[in-house]
């Protein structure tokens, strides 16, 4: 007699522009050049299950339109073609404290939340962007105070698809713990951890928002993405998951035997050696691992090597391709027949100067500041103590036009 029953099917029915499933660049759309034009059918949709965890709960719904398939968005390709989806919808609960947000600075490559706070009845609304990151706290404040290298308490854990390739298993969670390293510079030790899909555990659910994962998909793309979300009251984290598509390996190689083929024999084969391909996909791992960190492509970094550096056995082992894996600068190109038996190296860094700078920027405890704004001055004075050092300075991505020679994708050195 106490219970209340609410009628939700309406809210997790509904089509809107932030719920569609047919995303402008997708496989299945040729990357933008065909558009579906879609018409929700309510009649033929439905409601599948539904289930409920500690803070969040998934409903499933059979989706189902008639689509228009457009060339150009001018051309009928089909018209009225049934299309249904299955769709999760995730309802998830904020944490109850709100994090300390970190104000973003656009000197420092971080992705963004942008909000507004109302400062005054006069003003009004004030935008502002907070950097996303995770809530990393000691679990000793005491003991992380007084230089102890401590546990975080919360850490960051990726849960690995059982139906990842094995081969590849063991690159991707050394490329995702590598960043262990700059964690520990700022007194923070196994932040990042990777494990296998939970066995017979009736609880966990790798689309629940509650767990951030590693999934293989059997696709001919050739791409890696990244998914995020975040609080909009602060930009903390919440969840942040990687999706590797099968035929990345393509990619991958392509980009190893063009680049390399000249320099180095081994390379000049149609399958490459199994530690050849897992180096691909470990440097490939540890820069998703940095978006879902937080951090943004920096295609600054590599510019900073003088062009003969690259020729250099003792600079190339230490420093590798440029000063930060989110370059996504390639493999060594500029490498000249001979040099692989120099010992040059023709692969990026593990991390970069430039990668341990952003990483305790982003996630040194300021314990002293109250406010985000009392976190400023710090966080400012850091980023002034490098300038005119070319080795930390943040290269924007640029689209559509390049109007930067310094700060482009896949280029090398000076």
């Amino acid at each position: 007699s106490s219970a209340v029953v609410v009628d939700m099917t309406s809210l997790f029915l509904e089509d809107s522009y932030y719920s569609s499933p047919f995303p402008g660049y997708a496989a299945n759309s040729l990357y933008g050049l065909v558009t579906r034009e879609h018409e929700f059918d309510e009649e033929r949709s439905f409601l599948r299950d539904a289930h409920a965890y500690q803070n969040s709960i998934i409903v499933g719904c059979e989706m189902s339109y008639d689509v228009d398939y457009m060339f150009f968005g001018a051309m009928i390709m089909n018209q009225d073609v049934p299309v249904t989806v299955l769709v999760d919808k995730i309802l998830m609960l904020l944490p109850e404290t709100p994090m300390q947000a970190r104000l973003a600075d656009p000197r420092i490559g971080t992705s963004y939340y942008t909000g507004a706070v109302l400062e005054n009845a006069k003003t009004g609304l004030k935008k502002v962007f907070y950097s996303n990151r995770w809530r990393i706290e000691p679990v000793d404040p005491v003991a992380y105070a007084s230089g102890e290298l401590v546990e975080p308490q919360k850490p960051i854990v990726f849960y690995l698809d059982t139906l990842m390739p094995q081969t590849w298993k063991k690159y991707i969670r050394s490329g995702a713990e590598e960043w262990n390293l700059a964690f520990e510079k700022i007194g923070f030790k196994d932040v990042v951890r990777v494990l296998e899909f939970p066995q017979n555990d009736s609880i966990f659910n790798a689309n629940d928002l509650n767990y951030s994962t590693i999934r293989y998909a059997p696709l001919t793309l050739d791409e890696i993405l990244t998914s995020m979300h975040t609080d909009p009251r602060t930009g903390e984290i919440l969840n942040a998951s990687i999706y590797i598509s099968d035929n990345v390996r393509y990619a991958l190689y392509l980009s190893r035997v063009l680049s390399t083929m000249a320099t180095d024999p081994s390379v000049r084969q149609a399958v490459l050696a199994e530690e050849v391909m897992g180096d691909l996909i470990r440097t490939s791992i540890m820069q998703s691992v940095g978006e879902c960190l937080g951090l943004t492509s920096n295609f600054g970094a590599s510019y900073a090597y003088p062009v003969d550096s690259l020729r250099s056995p003792s600079f190339t082992q230490k420093y590798g391709t440029t000063y930060s894996i989110m370059d996504y600068a390639r493999n060594n190109y500029v490498a000249q027949p001979g040099d692989k038996e120099r010992g040059v190296r023709l692969t990026p860094p593990d991390l970069g100067l430039a990668d341990y700078f952003s990483i305790k920027w982003l996630y040194t405890p300021l314990l002293d500041a109250k406010t985000s704004e009392e976190e400023v001055p710090t966080l400012d004075r850091w980023i002034s103590e490098k300038s005119g050092n070319p080795i930390y300075r943040y290269g924007k991505q640029q689209f559509t036009y390049r109007i930067d020679p310094s700060s482009c994708e896949e280029d090398l050195g000076d």
